[in-house]
């Protein structure tokens, strides 16, 4: 499976420190793609992005869940219009 993630978000407080992986049915395949910024740089008026992209193993038959999972380390970070896609690639 072609795993294609993206979210916009920002953060509310003077620095801030997180990150997302991805998982597939609960057990994270990606490493820790990080999130944040030194000084307050972004609020819901200057969004910014991350994305993660990823290619699994093969999986076995049957029903699979795909989640993103993002965590806060230090202050408020706020994510919004995230986007998860899996596509089947193969024969």
């Amino acid at each position: 499976m072609l795993l294609a993630w993206d979210s916009g978000w920002f953060s509310t407080t003077t620095a801030s420190e997180g990150s997302c992986h991805l998982a597939v049915d609960g057990v994270a395949v990606t490493g820790e793609a990080e999130v944040g910024e030194p000084t307050i740089n972004s609020n819901g008026d200057r969004m910014k992005y991350i994305g993660i992209n990823f290619v699994t193993n093969s999986l076995g038959a049957g029903l699979h869940t795909f989640t993103s999972l993002c965590k806060e380390d230090v202050a408020n970070i706020t994510f919004e219009d995230g986007t998860l896609s899996a596509v089947y690639v193969g024969a």
